[in-house]
């Protein structure tokens, strides 16, 4: 076993009895990690599994803790911004990020703009699909199709519209989300020849 192998595993068992030292100051036992061979992929993955499994105070405390220990990457960020209640707290989130050297990606930012619009901030949800363009992050058909749903429920059919154009625009293919979504949102302001249009394009592309 080389020197630095040795250190690593030596470097695991630290940061499992330091998060249990933090977290809970009674726990005696390495609960985050039961073998001192984890490579920092399985590290990494270990860390994820235990914040799905944590919530409320208990996930925040453990989360501190990893971020103490310089450990939090973009999934440990991606897993707290999803549990997250409001957009205030996941945004504190993406500026802690920020601190930390940590680059959001196509996920963070989707999960914030799904926030957004759960709160019915539409502003807010245009401004973070402008932002992660101009960092460079190509959104996804889920996080234009998010967009046109939440413009569609709330009455905005140009904005959703304006949605499904952009998606369009960069060659990504609607998916059966992004047209009932658009759909609905025809429906909803009684544009039925805009639906049934968009109605036809869904059936065919399903044969």
């Amino acid at each position: 076993t080389s020197m630095g192998s040795l250190l690593w595993r030596t470097s695991l068992l630290k940061l499992g009895h330091e998060i249990n030292r933090r977290t809970n100051p009674n726990a005696w036992k390495v609960r985050c990690f039961r073998r001192p061979n984890f490579s920092p992929d399985e590290e990494g993955r270990i860390i994820t599994s235990k914040l799905k499994r944590l919530t409320g105070e208990e996930q925040a405390r453990y989360f501190d803790a990893v971020c103490q220990l310089g450990r939090a990457n973009s999934f440990h960020f991606n897993t707290m911004i999803m549990s997250q209640r409001s957009p205030k707290a996941a945004d504190e989130l993406l500026k802690k990020m920020a601190r930390l050297r940590i680059s959001p990606c196509l996920i963070t930012y989707t999960n914030i703009i799904k926030l957004e619009v759960k709160f019915g901030s539409l502003d807010r949800a245009e401004a973070r699909y402008q932002e992660m363009i101009e960092q460079g992050i190509t959104p996804s058909v889920v996080t234009h199709s998010i967009l046109i749903d939440g413009h569609g429920k709330r009455g905005r059919l140009r904005d959703a519209i304006g949605a499904w154009d952009r998606m369009i625009a960069v060659g990504i293919e609607p998916n059966e989300y992004s047209y009932t979504s658009l759909i609905d949102a025809c429906v909803k302001r009684g544009d039925m020849a805009r639906a049934e249009e968009l109605f036809n394009a869904l059936v065919k592309g399903e044969r």
